[in-house]
């Protein structure tokens, strides 16, 4: 399900930023508050050319990845006006590139990597980092995360840090400093990581082919 609360100005406006809204939405299994703003003039939409979207959206589930928060900005892309009209369904030509920050609070990130079809990362985080199994809890400490197991007491070899570097996710274990990179899609680009608010805010740049 998800809830909308896109921002418009004129007709043909709010009718783009509608279509592109249930666009999203069908990306998505679940997102809340899911705000669209175009760039362009109603007559440079009427012709399909939109100088680029900004989307926000809250508690935002993409293919079983939980996001607190979402803020993206996409460059210029065309789309199909007469098509989206006729079907009443966004019709983009290309593909187009975005940047952006996702937000990751504790809630959001157990359920990511303990469950689903994330939580093979959880188990390699585990496995690569601490030699462990599955992690049974994760909590986030500043700009470091811990991994919990059952039946094992803690140690500093549980608890590792967290950085960008050379576009992708960077683990350092905290005892002994080995590091892993996470393996990363080549059409995305990890900018940045730091800690918000007791949540772990992540800067990106990404390709989206259609």
């Amino acid at each position: 399900m998800y809830k909308k609360g896109y921002e418009s100005s004129s007709p043909i406006n709010k009718l783009i930023s509608h279509y592109l809204t249930l666009w999203v939405a069908s990306k998505c299994k679940a997102a809340e508050d899911i705000k669209v703003q175009l760039n362009g003039s109603a007559f440079a939409l009427s012709r399909g050319q939109l100088s680029g979207a900004n989307l926000s959206a809250k508690n935002v589930d993409f293919k079983d990845l939980k996001i607190k928060y979402i803020h993206l900005k996409s460059n210029a892309f065309k789309i199909n006006f007469l098509s989206t009209i006729r079907n009443r369904k966004l019709h983009i030509k290309e593909g187009f590139k975005i940047e952006g920050l996702l937000t990751l609070d504790n809630k959001s990130l157990e359920e990511s990597l303990l469950n689903g079809k994330w939580s093979w990362l959880g188990c390699w985080l585990s496995q690569n980092l601490t030699g462990q199994n599955k992690p049974s809890k994760i909590e986030i400490i500043g700009s470091k995360i811990r991994l919990f197991t059952d039946n094992r007491t803690y140690s500093e070899s549980d608890l590792f840090s967290i950085s960008a570097s050379n576009g992708t996710i960077k683990f350092t274990n905290n005892e002994n400093t080995k590091s892993e990179f996470l393996p990363m899609d080549r059409l995305i680009k990890i900018k940045e990581i730091y800690n918000q608010d007791e949540c772990l805010s992540i800067t990106l740049e990404a390709k989206v082919n259609l």
